[in-house]
């Protein structure tokens, strides 16, 4: 699926202004007329999203991406093993 410009105007617009001191570049190409239109309906599906019961990740999801992450050999410069704490740490 393709977004045309308007569409991900649209979605910057709804999701950007949504996030504290958000900012969006959408409009680095001019929107057509229809932006209006193109706004009430991403607004429409976003909202659909509210209806969906969505589970708690797995208490384990951090340990086990990590380990998946710091299982594979990487090309680039040798690095330390993430772990959570750094992780959390880091935030």
């Amino acid at each position: 699926m393709n977004l045309s410009n308007d569409d991900r105007c649209a979605v910057d617009l709804l999701l950007e202004h949504a996030a504290p001191g958000g900012s969006t570049s959408c409009l680095a190409n001019a929107p057509t007329a229809e932006i209006g239109a193109r706004l009430t309906a991403v607004e429409q599906v976003l909202k659909s999203l509210d209806h969906y019961r969505i589970a708690e990740p797995p208490s384990d999801l951090l340990d086990r991406t990590l380990a998946a992450c710091n299982s594979h050999p990487t090309r680039h410069l040798p690095r330390e093993a993430v772990t959570p704490s750094t992780v959390m740490n880091a935030r």
